[in-house]
């Protein structure tokens, strides 16, 4: 049953990726274009950030989900990552964290997604790549699964 449900959750990530590869594809005109009408549209830069934010929020929740399945939390993979001295993990445990290598995993796994998501914009008409918007890709999935951090931590304590 766990390898049914580790298939579904990664099957349902590489969806969502192929639904943010499809969002890149859009040429820059088309996306003001279709924006609506909303205040912070209105404000230059602030809803593409939202927007990068709240699109690798979902990624990040998909992809924690997806790793969480995959048993990274084991005792095993945790003490590989402290003997790499991998300073996230360090700041996890500032956090509470007790998954911090599911943590590492969903944020690397979403910036490396983040940085193909980069570069296909720099070849799509009317888009660039940009580094701020990698950052903002990182924090919506770190955010992402801190959140769902607490709310495991919550659940079994």
């Amino acid at each position: 049953m766990k390898n049914k449900k580790l298939i579904l959750f990664w099957f349902l990530t590489a969806l969502y990726c192929m639904f943010l590869f499809y969002l890149s594809s859009f040429e820059g005109s088309e996306i003001r274009e279709k924006s609506p009408e909303n205040p912070l549209f209105k404000i230059e830069g602030l809803s593409d950030k939202l927007e990068h934010l709240a699109l690798y929020f979902v990624l990040g929740l998909l992809v924690y989900t997806s790793f969480q399945e995959w048993n990274f939390s084991s005792p095993e993979f945790s003490s590989f990552l402290e003997r790499l001295n991998i300073s996230l993990l360090r700041f996890s445990k500032t956090l509470s964290i007790k998954n911090g290598g599911i943590v590492l995993m969903t944020v690397t796994f979403s910036f490396f997604y983040g940085i193909t998501d980069e570069l296909h914009q720099y070849f799509v008409p009317g888009r660039t790549a940009s580094a701020f918007d990698l950052l903002v890709d990182a924090a919506g999935a770190f955010l992402a699964a801190i959140f769902l951090e607490k709310i495991r931590n919550k659940k079994f304590s």
